[in-house]
């Protein structure tokens, strides 16, 4: 059947030309429109502009599969506990306590 393989063409071409046309979308509602497009690219690639609101400042393991992680958001310190049970916070620290020896990983 000759038919077969210009539809296959056809049908190649037109993917083609549909995947170009969502790329070339996908690049102009970045530049010029939909500001939340730009944040979800932020997010997935780690460049924002604006600081982070959350920081991790210490991590201790506590076995293969629990550890303590102190954590500041905005102007609070937590500490917060992780395992396969989920995570949980244990307590909201006033001031950090100056770490003596331990590490931070």
């Amino acid at each position: 059947m000759v038919g077969d393989g210009g539809l296959l063409a056809t049908t190649v071409l037109v993917l083609l030309a549909m995947c170009a046309a969502i790329l070339a979308l996908a690049v102009v509602a970045r530049r010029w429109g939909m500001p939340w497009l730009r944040g979800v690219s932020e997010r997935l690639h780690g460049t924002s502009a604006e600081p982070a609101r959350m920081v991790v400042l210490q991590r201790l393991a506590l076995g293969p599969r629990r550890s303590l992680v102190l954590i500041a958001v905005d102007q609070q310190t937590l500490l917060l506990g992780v395992g396969d049970g989920g995570v949980a916070l244990l307590a909201e620290v006033s001031a950090p306590a100056p770490v003596r020896g331990g590490s931070d990983g």
